[in-house]
């Protein structure tokens, strides 16, 4: 796989890979999609800093305040799994799709030919 080097985004949902000026694929889209994820469930940035270099210093380290338990387990797993500072750690969009719980909510709204 080609790996990439130009940074471009929006800085709260910049990877570590990118943060540190690495080459980076695809499982930096699955980062952003973590932080996509966490900001709907808890209205916030997983990651924030008084200033660009301090954001940079949160996500390269990964820490991130828990998800409120009130969602489900289920959710609160992907979402820390989006979140593995290593990109190799990191679920595919594949894999994710096909977890269990998601399976069920997205085949509700495919057409059965789509399925």
């Amino acid at each position: 796989m080609e790996l990439a080097h130009t940074c471009i985004g929006t800085p709260y949902y910049l990877s570590p890979e990118i943060c540190e000026n690495r080459p980076y694929n695809n499982k930096t889209d699955i980062w952003s999609l973590g932080c996509v994820l966490y900001e709907l469930s808890t209205l916030n940035h997983p990651f924030e800093g008084k200033s660009l270099r301090h954001l940079v210093v949160k996500i390269c380290r990964g820490h991130f305040a828990p998800i409120n338990p009130r969602y489900s387990y289920d959710l609160r797993m992907l979402v820390a799994q989006l979140f593995k500072v290593n990109s190799r750690d990191r679920p595919s969009i594949n894999s994710i799709l096909k977890k269990n719980f998601l399976e069920k909510r997205i085949g509700r709204h495919l057409s059965p030919e789509v399925r």
